[in-house]
């Protein structure tokens, strides 16, 4: 029987395979793990409604406890229902029961800019001075070959 102190890390496994090993590996056990977490996910769904039908809020397996705990609130107000409000508080309290999200940050039209850096000279070189540009990390897309 092979003991975890037995095998080689990961890592240097990782290091010795080919590239087509890599893709192939780093593909499959991608598709495992998505089916795994939506195994999990299917298990528990139907495990909480069983503890649902059943009006339990306690689990108590040979195995397992645990605890039905209620889901967060989410609360919607209908928006013409709300307005009705209005004529019936004075103006304070509606100024503060009222909101208006915040006005986002004024940012930077790069468009606009990339025209207005046209104009060349100090506007091009402040343009560019100020501007500060990362590429993200590369996205690899595997595909496997027909018959491989």
């Amino acid at each position: 029987m092979t003991t975890e102190t037995d095998r080689p890390p990961v890592e240097d496994v990782i290091k010795d395979m080919g590239d087509d090993a890599l893709a192939e590996t780093a593909l499959e056990i991608r598709a495992e793990g998505k089916r795994l977490l939506d195994l999990a996910d299917h298990a528990e769904f139907e495990l909480v409604n069983r503890m649902k039908a059943r009006g339990a809020t306690k689990l108590d397996t040979e195995h397992w406890t645990g605890a039905l705990t209620p889901g967060d609130w989410s609360h919607v107000l209908n928006d013409e229902k709300m307005m009705k409000l209005r004529n019936l508080v004075s103006e304070e309290d509606w100024g503060r029961a009222r909101v208006h999200p915040p006005a986002p940050a004024p940012g930077w039209d790069k468009r606009v800019l990339n025209e207005l850096g046209k104009l060349g000279g100090e506007v091009k070189a402040l343009i560019e001075g100020a501007t500060i540009s990362e590429r993200g990390r590369p996205k690899l897309k595997l595909e496997r070959k027909k018959g491989a």
